[in-house]
C-alpha cells in the first residue's frame, strides 16, 4: 500500500506542530509548512530522531500571500507526491489593521484566503484512488462574525463612530471580548473564522464527485503562542491567563485532530463541523447569509473560474 501524503499548515507551533509530531510518530509521510522556518526546524530533528518509516518535506512560506501560494503548490505538483490529505491549521490574529502586499487584511488573508485557496488548490491537484480530506481548523468564534467583505480591502480601520455602532450592537459577550482583544482583532478573526465555516459547508457539496470529504474542526481553547506572538501589555496577560485557566495543552487537541480525521476516513464523513467542546453538527443544516456573495467573490478575488 502507497503510503498517505498529508499535509500540514501552520505547521511551526502550537497545534499544527503536535498535529506534524504525531502523523510522524504512527509512521506517515508529512508535508509541513509555516512561515517560522526555526520551527520547521526543529520538527526536521524531531523526525530524524524517530526510527520508524516516517518521511518529512518542509516548506517556509507567508500562506496570506497568494503568489507564495501557487509557488508552493507548483512545488508540491513537481515533487510527485499525491496528497491524501490537507489540513488548514495556519492562522493569526492581528491586534490592529495591517495589509498584506496583495491588499487584503491580514488576519482575514492568512485565516480565510489563505485556507480557501490551498483548498482550490488541492481539488485541482492529481486524485489518488480512493477518498481523499479536506480538513480545516477553525474555532467556535465564528459565531460572532459578520461578513463584511468590503472591509477585507480598506486601507485603514473603520473610523471611530462605527466602532463605537458596533460595539453598542453586539452581546455582552462580545463587548467583554472588544474589550480585552480590541475591535481590530475580534472583528476581523471572527470574521475569518465564519467565512472558513461558509466555504466549508459550500465546498463540501461540491468537492464529493472528486472523492474529497471537506470538513471543519473547532480543536477547543488551547495553550498555544498565537497570542503570545500578536499581542502585548494586559491583552496578553488576560489571555495568557484565560488560556490556562479553561485551556486544553496542543497535545490533547492535536491528538482530537488526529482521531477525527481517522474516523472521517474510515466512515468517509463529509460537510461536518467537529466541536472538541459540543460533538458535531451537519454544516447543511445551518443558515449562513451572503454563503453566495462569498463563493462568488472568493473566485474573483482569487482570479479563479
Amino acid at each position: 500500500m502507497v503510503p498517505k501524503v498529508y499535509v500540514v499548515t501552520g505547521a511551526g507551533n502550537g497545534i499544527g506542530k503536535e498535529v506534524v509530531k504525531s502523523l510522524l510518530e504512527d509512521g506517515l509521510s508529512v508535508i509541513a509548512i509555516d512561515i517560522d522556518s526555526f520551527g520547521l526546524e526543529q520538527i526536521n530533528i524531531f523526525q530524524r530522531k524517530l526510527k520508524n518509516s516516517s518521511s518529512l518535506l518542509t516548506y517556509c512560506c507567508d500562506l496570506s500571500i497568494q503568489i507564495e501560494r501557487e509557488n508552493l503548490w507548483e512545488k508540491l505538483a513537481q515533487s510527485n507526491l499525491v496528497i491524501d490529505v490537507l489540513i488548514n491549521n495556519a492562522g493569526g490574529i492581528n491586534p490592529k489593521f495591517k495589509s498584506t502586499s496583495d491588499g487584503y487584511e491580514q488576519t482575514f488573508s492568512i485565516n480565510y484566503l489563505g485556507c480557501a485557496h490551498l483548498c482550490l488548490l488541492f481539488l485541482s491537484s492529481k486524485a489518488t484512488l480512493g477518498f481523499r480530506q479536506i480538513i480545516n481548523i477553525t474555532s467556535n468564534n465564528y459565531k460572532q462574525g459578520k461578513l463584511n467583505l468590503d472591509s477585507v480591502k480598506q486601507k485603514e480601520g473603520v473610523g471611530l463612530f462605527m466602532r463605537f455602532s458596533r460595539w453598542i450592537e453586539s452581546s455582552f459577550k462580545q463587548k467583554v471580548l472588544f474589550l480585552f482583544m480590541g475591535y481590530y482583532s475580534m472583528t476581523s478573526y471572527s470574521q475569518s473564522k465564519l467565512a472558513q465555516v461558509i466555504f466549508t459547508k459550500l465546498l463540501s457539496k461540491k468537492s464529493m464527485e472528486k472523492r474529497v470529504c471537506v470538513n471543519c474542526i473547532h480543536p477547543g481553547i488551547v495553550r498555544s503562542n498565537i497570542v503570545k506572538s500578536s499581542f502585548k501589555g494586559f491583552s496578553r496577560y488576560f489571555w495568557d491567563f484565560l488560556s490556562y485557566l479553561i485551556g486544553i495543552n496542543p497535545e490533547e487537541s492535536a491528538e482530537y485532530i488526529r482521531k477525527t480525521i481517522h474516523r472521517i476516513g474510515e466512515e468517509e464523513l463529509n460537510g461536518i463541523y467537529f466541536n472538541y467542546e459540543n460533538g458535531e453538527e451537519d454544516l447543511n443544516t445551518m443558515a449562513f447569509e451572503k454563503e453566495q456573495e462569498l463563493w462568488e467573490w472568493t473566485l474573483q478575488n482569487l482570479e479563479l473560474k
